[in-house]
């Protein structure tokens, strides 16, 4: 796929689908990241999306992050993180997650998403309904 010599470009397994995002925390006394409710299924989640055809990886998260909930101004505060797994039949999918900081507080949502809230990293861990995906994050966001 891409090369590993790029920070914001890793070298991912082979999937059928990849999608990227944040880790987005909020600068403050108090760490509190970002996550969204999805209209469609209830679950609570980080902002993210699927790669659109001549993307690359921190382009697709940058224009998911944008849309889904009216940030753009953000700093990447470490290197990427992803998870490859099976979530329906045979198609494996890779998701790619770029811890960041940003000083913005407000969320403007898109249809996708009911809700936004920013919860502690205690708080998000309970939020997580996907084990794999909780121990990704409890890694990587700092």
């Amino acid at each position: 796929m891409l090369s590993g010599h790029d920070p914001y470009a890793p070298e991912l397994p082979p999937s059928d689908a990849v999608a990227c995002g944040f880790f987005l925390r909020r600068a403050g006394p108090e760490p509190l990241w970002l996550m969204l409710r999805s209209s469609h299924h209830g679950e609570w989640g980080f902002p993210k999306g699927h790669q659109d055809p001549g993307e690359s990886l921190f382009q697709t998260a940058l224009r998911e992050c944008a849309e889904e909930c009216g940030i753009a101004l953000l700093t990447v505060t470490g290197p990427p993180c992803w998870l490859t797994y099976k979530p329906s039949g045979t198609r494996i999918k890779t998701t790619v997650y770029y811890p960041a900081q940003t000083t913005c507080g407000a969320v403007v949502l898109s249809h996708e998403h009911s809700e936004a809230e920013w919860f502690t990293k205690a708080q998000v861990l309970k939020k997580l309904n996907h084990k794999n995906l909780a121990q990704l994050f409890a890694q990587h966001a700092f």
